[in-house]
């Protein structure tokens, strides 16, 4: 062929099925940068080699041990916190308990406090210290009945407290856990 054209053979084209390796000099940077930060707080005692730039982690794969002393020392605060507000609930009801025996006891003494008042003044025969007397033991009664009652009060309001502080350290327990 002697126009001046090079020649040129053809050749069929087959589908390539090997490995292709190409290399090149260059910088990676990743498609996105996840930050893992842990549900409790202490010192880091072991770290994966998956926590290195560019490895893939899966679900449930272990990156980070955290030194679990921290949380096993806060369990164990919120289980005695919890102990504590039990045993003062019981304390409390022993209390209660003996606040409602001295009312049984101050009725008592009341209602026979205001008989001799009434025998007092059913008497045509007294004198003015003892109306007096017998007056006053009617007073002291009452005041004593009405602290009582007061005291009681003032438990049942402690009571309620305290139940909601045994709760609150039983909530404590589950998140500490």
């Amino acid at each position: 062929s002697g126009d001046g054209l090079p020649e040129v053979t053809t050749q069929r084209v087959l589908p390539y099925k090997g490995p292709l390796d190409i290399e090149i000099d260059g910088i990676v940077t990743p498609f996105r940068d996840i930050e893992v930060a842990a549900e409790v707080g202490g010192q880091v005692l072991v770290k994966a080699a998956a926590c290195r730039a560019g490895i893939f982690v899966r679900q449930g794969d272990l990156l980070v041990a955290i030194d679990p002393e921290d949380y096993d020392l806060e369990v164990d605060r919120c289980e005695k916190q919890k102990l504590q507000a039990d045993a003062e609930l019981e304390e409390l009801e022993v209390e209660i308990s003996n606040v409602r025996s001295l009312m049984e006891f101050a009725a008592a003494e009341l209602k026979l406090n205001e008989k001799e008042w009434d025998r007092v003044l059913a008497s045509n025969v007294y004198s003015q210290s003892e109306r007096d007397q017998a007056e006053r033991s009617v007073i002291v009664s009452q005041n004593a009945a009405r602290a009582l009652e007061n005291q009681q009060a003032t438990l049942e309001a402690k009571r309620s407290r305290l139940n909601v502080a045994s709760e609150l350290a039983k909530v404590q327990i589950q998140k500490a856990n």
